[in-house]
């Protein structure tokens, strides 16, 4: 929400210059909406969610174009060879197996382990394939202002951890969800203090929780469905404000062993935070928003800079804030130029 500034009463939420019939308007076209959604999404179940394969990517039918728009999550299969893909895991497990004193929770029966450091994670963030199919999901939302400080073809990466869950785990459960917040973004004025139940259960600084108390029009137990089936080396990519989810129960044969690996488009406010990050993959702590900790400072065979240098290209170092990003070509906007070259100037280049 928008604040405009009024001479005589201070900050005013911009919401306040529609009329109250607009909004009860829009509201109704909205719910109207859900519910035919609603029945698209029982008919057709995980099939809802669109999926492609790597190598047809830059031939994307409209179709999938279509969907992937509407509903913001997509899988792209074959993004990492499948042998590649699995070989990461074992790597991982020894690497925990090396480092005994890594965090995990929950600690009797670990599933979700606090590494974002380790070689493995490094070249799976990092591999060609990884970052070209980023630049193709991100184009999908851009603005169309010339001036627009942003850039989505130029993704950085956002060093997340990871999770190995073993069949018939419980303990690891999430409810429906949006990761990145969602209304208090907009709240009003002087409410900051307050995750008044006019928010919908939004607390500043923490994911969104949906549910059916709150959220009765969104319908979750008949929209919540599982993603398609997957293998290893697969994409599940889904867009920070969309609404996700972890079965109450694991109920496959082996583990669900997933490496988050999210990327976000080139602004000053995002530079500042993988500048932050690069520092403190220097030192082998967490991420900044990430718990703290020495994490892995001591771990044997954490990915080091040297690493990097002799296995990645150009656009894996870029997209980590170790090279200059390009901002001198031509099909750049102006407001892509500068987003780039503020980003330059805090990578310190």
């Amino acid at each position: 929400m928008q604040a405009v500034k009024s001479r005589s009463h201070g900050l005013r939420p911009a919401l306040n210059l529609l009329s109250k019939p607009t909004v009860k308007r829009s509201w109704n076209r909205l719910l109207y909406k859900l519910r035919d959604e609603v029945q698209t999404i029982q008919q057709q179940g995980s099939d809802v969610i669109p999926s492609i394969s790597c190598k047809d990517i830059h031939t994307a039918p409209k179709s999938f174009q279509d969907e992937l728009r509407k509903r913001g999550v997509a899988v792209i299969r074959g993004v990492i060879p499948e042998s590649e893909a699995r070989a990461y895991k074992e790597e991982i497990e020894a690497y925990v197996h090396a480092n005994p004193q890594t965090r995990a929770f929950p600690p009797q029966d670990p599933q979700v382990f606090e590494l974002y450091w380790s070689q493995a994670q490094m070249r799976a963030r990092l591999h060609p394939n990884m970052l070209q199919k980023q630049r193709f999901l991100m184009r999908f939302w851009h603005s169309h202002a010339a001036d627009a400080k942003i850039s989505p073809a130029h993704p950085l990466t956002y060093a997340d951890h990871l999770r190995i869950r073993q069949p018939g785990d419980a303990g690891f459960a999430l409810a429906p969800h949006v990761d990145g917040g969602s209304v208090e973004r907009w709240k009003r004025p002087g409410l900051e203090g307050t995750p008044s139940s006019r928010l919908q259960g939004a607390t500043p600084g923490y994911a969104q929780a949906l549910t059916a108390v709150l959220h009765p029009h969104l319908q979750l137990d008949k929209t919540m469905v599982n993603v398609p089936r997957i293998a290893p080396g697969d994409y599940v990519a889904w867009h920070c404000d969309s609404v996700h989810a972890v079965d109450k129960l694991h109920q496959g044969q082996g583990d669900s062993s997933v490496m988050y690996i999210p990327a976000c488009p080139a602004t000053e406010e995002n530079a500042s935070y993988v500048r932050r990050q690069k520092d403190a993959f220097f030192v082998g702590v967490p991420p900044p928003d990430f718990p703290g900790g020495e994490g892995e400072t001591n771990h044997v065979g954490r990915s080091a800079e040297a690493d990097l240098q002799r296995s990645v290209d150009a656009q894996a170092s870029q997209s980590l804030g170790f090279q200059p990003l390009d901002s001198n070509d031509a099909h750049l906007t102006h407001g892509e130029q500068s987003v780039l070259n503020a980003a330059n100037r805090i990578f310190g280049f």
